[in-house]
């Protein structure tokens, strides 16, 4: 039975709005069936929840499709409460039974430095609890949506424009792990959240909800982490709009900032522990540990840390198929006796510490062409200025980053590069598990490949190499890439080698260097060298000087510059 209505409260519609997904007045989910409503002058909060109401009272068995909706409205006093208010809704039992929520978890798995759509990471929420069966389980809920690499174009404008179906599942949370620390090699940290049993079925109930919508995928607005960010915002009394972009990262920095994470756990992958402790020891050390693989365990190992790494290892290229079965056996068998090795690895690679994914700077440039105030505007990602120690390698993200400049003798104000998408991953090679570093880019920009001068163009580069690190401070590259250039009047096809080297420096300063050629079909070839250097002003702020050098046959041209970087 419906109650009048009494008027809302500012705090009502806030939580109204979290609950129905919108964002700065907007529905982030269009489906019709959710918002209750084909009307596009009836999509305000106000109505949907007004629609929501007479909707439950009218029809008890909707509180089936909407159980948190009922429920929020029982405890607003718009529905009278009911005894077993779920008892005609066998579908929604059944899933709490076999997905209860005793406690939740934020997961987050590390960057995927060979998958653009997982250099940032992945992130999703976790219940565990006892089933029906009185069994302990965990399960996982995540958004994610399908991409077809095969045609970037394509993928960038169904990411970043129109949007792509997206899927809300809920599964084992075995399932990922798998996935991820088998699979993909990649790290998993969990942090358990502080929500009352309370607030943890409210939850539930609107991922029940989740489940039954059409909801898109936009890479830049609506993505893995922006859903999970949604859930755990729900039940959080938070009276901020929630910014725009947000990455897997941003996540675990809410719930950090609103006091819900206690204590956080990370589960490493083979790869990493591999790379890690090989950190500890020598090169004579590591090699034993290969050779004890390679030998099936009839070689002697003594040390408990080439113990633990001759164990990662086997599994390692076990799960990889670069050994056999029976030869994982027997390793196994050879190891039996081996202790247990434990490595705290809490603050190791803390994601919590990388840098906001998002950020703006100003600064001053001088080139052949006068001195140029400048402006850019990354809204996702990161680059390599950045401090990405917390990263498995250097990585780069730009998502429509834009450059601007303005002459002070006059030229007016000037697009200088606009980043449609770009992704780079220095991928260290590591003599035991191997690894592949590449690129690609497509912009539009002043970085003409047929001479040093300045022309505006829209070009696409990709680019395959190798990484080295000579320490967990230094590291070089080198990469070849090939691309296409598109100007007024040329279509321009080009390689460019490069290599460089990075160090990472006392006083939270770090360097670049860079080299390399432009090689074009049509037009001149040259070279170019530069050089980047970045100081950290605290925890968002960066301060940055560059200067760069081009040659050609018969032109040069030198550019210097200097910026101030705010991470927001």
């Amino acid at each position: 039975m419906a109650i009048e209505a009494k008027p809302l409260t500012s705090d009502q519609l806030r939580y109204w709005a979290k609950l129905l997904h919108f964002h700065e007045g907007t529905p982030q989910i269009y489906d019709e069936q959710f918002l209750l409503t084909s009307d596009q002058s009836e999509r305000s909060v106000d109505d949907i929840r007004r629609n929501s109401l007479a909707l439950l009272s009218k029809y008890p068995t909707a509180r089936c499709r909407f159980p948190a909706r009922y429920l929020r409205l029982v405890k607003e006093g718009g529905i009278e409460s009911e005894a077993d208010s779920f008892k005609s809704c066998p579908e929604y039992l059944e899933f709490k039974r076999r997905v209860p929520v005793d406690t939740m978890s934020i997961i987050f798995a590390s960057e995927h430095l060979t998958q653009p759509s997982s250099i940032m990471g992945h992130v999703m929420l976790s219940m565990s609890g006892v089933n029906s069966d009185g069994n302990k389980v965990d399960h996982a809920a995540s958004f994610f949506t399908t991409l077809d690499f095969a045609n970037p174009a394509s993928l960038i404008a169904d990411t970043l424009i129109s949007g792509k179906p997206g899927f809300f599942i809920v599964q084992p949370l075995s399932q990922s792990l798998n996935k991820y620390l088998f699979t993909e090699q990649r790290n998993v940290w969990r942090y358990p959240l502080a929500f009352s049993a309370a607030q943890l079925e409210m939850i539930q109930a609107h991922m029940w909800e989740l489940g039954g919508a059409e909801i898109p995928y936009l890479f830049q607005s609506h993505n893995c982490a922006t859903l999970s960010l949604d859930l755990v915002r729900l039940e959080v009394d938070d009276n901020e709009e929630r910014r725009d972009w947000v990455g897997p990262i941003d996540v675990v920095r809410y719930a950090d900032k609103h006091t819900l994470i206690s204590e956080r756990r990370v589960i490493a992958s083979d790869r990493w522990q591999i790379s890690m402790l090989q950190e500890f020891m020598s090169n004579n050390e590591a090699e034993l540990a290969e050779t004890w693989v390679a030998s099936g365990g009839d070689v002697n190992v003594e040390q408990p840390l080439t113990q633990a790494l001759a164990k990662k290892l086997a599994r390692y290229r076990a799960v990889g198929s670069e050994i056999s079965g029976q030869h994982y056996e027997q390793l196994q068998t050879a190891s039996v006796a081996w202790p247990e090795v434990s490595l705290e690895l809490t603050d190791y690679r803390d994601p919590l510490q990388s840098a906001p994914d998002s950020h703006v700077s100003t600064g001053w440039q001088r080139t052949d062409q006068g001195d140029w105030v400048t402006f850019n505007w990354l809204p996702a990602a990161h680059d390599l200025l950045d401090n990405n120690r917390n990263y498995f390698g250097e990585s780069v993200l730009r998502l429509s980053e834009l450059s601007l400049r303005a002459g002070l003798d006059g030229q007016g104000i000037q697009l200088n590069r606009w980043t449609l998408y770009e992704t780079l991953a220095l991928n260290p090679r590591d003599k035991l598990t191997g690894g592949v570093s590449g690129y690609f880019s497509l912009a539009f920009s002043r970085d003409s490949v047929a001479s040093v001068d300045e022309r505006m163009n829209l070009g696409a580069e990709a680019g395959v190499g190798t990484t080295y690190k000579a320490s967990k401070d230094i590291g070089t590259f080198a990469m070849l890439g090939a691309g296409l250039q598109v100007t007024s009047d040329q279509l321009i096809p080009y390689l460019r080698p490069q290599a460089g080297l990075w160090i990472y420096e006392v006083g939270a300063m770090k360097s670049w260097l860079k080299i390399g050629s432009t090689l074009p079909a049509t037009g001149e070839s040259y070279y170019y060298g530069k050089f980047d250097h970045s100081i950290e002003l605290g925890r968002s702020g960066l301060l940055t000087f560059g200067a760069e050098r081009k040659t050609s046959k018969d032109m040069s041209m030198n550019s210097f510059s200097i910026a101030y970087r705010y991470y927001y």
